[in-house]
């Protein structure tokens, strides 16, 4: 029972055990290999390190073609064919199928470039199935697509909304972020603005965040940055004192003596301030009711 099992096991690194004489797993010019995806290392004869030179050289016919494996990289291959012409080739192993891939003639192929094929298409076999990286293409500066693209982004707003995030843009924004990609704005970059704003701007900071996240939210639909790669999302504010303050009970007495002299010769503007001060609405809201 040992030696049996101390015999069937895969050897020389190997990934599987050598088939049984006489196995036809696979195709006839690699039933000498015993069904292995790389040779064995003690055949003798059949092992070379394939680099230019050993291409050049007059390698012995067989009436059938017969394979030279590489010694460096395992699956790297020269087919020697009764033509005298030779060829590379690479055998790997693609989700449990052997696969083995021509890579060109050696009249055509240099050796090196044959070999940098072979590792890529075995680096490519190895990494199938594993997550990549999302890969996005070269995207415009910042400046220019705000140029292009800013109707379309503003078109949901109010026009006061729209001309007040226009000089955000064109006064706090752009001279920042305008030469940057809109691919390559990180988090880091909106932490350095933030930080350049702080003892005395923080409310522009406050109020203009909110338009550089609307101008990045519609790249990402555009499909210009990766989804959900906003660097405005969850970038802290900086915290403002209240400014809310009340009048006192001598402050009222005094503005009700100043509209009640008022009243006779504005009593629109009176109207409109006493709303102001029953309703708590802001001055807009009842500046234009009609």
């Amino acid at each position: 029972m040992l030696a049996t099992l101390s015999g069937s096991r895969a050897v020389d690194g190997q990934p599987v055990p050598p088939n049984p004489q006489g196995c036809a797993t696979f195709e006839a010019s690699s039933a000498s290999d015993d069904g292995l995806m790389v040779p064995r290392r003690h055949k003798p004869g059949r092992r070379a390190f394939l680099d230019g030179n050993f291409a050049r050289r007059k390698l012995p016919l067989a009436a059938s073609e017969y394979c030279i494996w590489d010694t460096e990289l395992p699956g790297f291959g020269l087919r020697v064919r009764p033509t005298g012409r030779y060829y590379w080739f690479v055998r790997l192993r693609h989700r449990g199928k052997h696969r083995r891939i021509t890579l060109g003639c050696t009249d055509d192929v240099d050796a090196v470039l044959a070999r940098t094929q072979a590792r890529r298409l075995l680096a490519e076999v190895a990494l199938d199935g594993l997550p990549k990286r999302t890969v996005v293409k070269a995207t415009p500066i910042l400046s220019d697509f705000v140029e292009t693209y800013w109707g379309d982004i503003a078109r949901h707003w109010k026009p006061s909304t729209q001309k007040r995030n226009l000089g955000a843009w064109k006064r706090d924004l752009l001279p920042v972020f305008g030469a940057i990609r809109v691919a390559d704005i990180v988090p880091a970059d909106v932490l350095r603005w933030r930080d350049s704003l702080a003892g005395g701007r923080e409310v522009t900071f406050n109020c203009t965040l909110p338009v550089l996240a609307s101008l990045l939210k519609y790249s990402e639909q555009l499909h210009l940055r990766r989804k959900g790669s906003n660097p405005c999302r969850g970038m802290s504010r900086y915290k403002r004192p209240p400014c809310e303050r009340y009048l006192t009970p001598l402050e009222y007495r005094r503005i009700g003596a100043a509209l009640r002299e008022a009243e006779a010769s504005s009593p629109g503007e009176v109207a409109i301030v006493r709303l102001l001060l029953y309703t708590g609405a802001r001055i807009s809201e009842i500046r234009d009711l009609r």
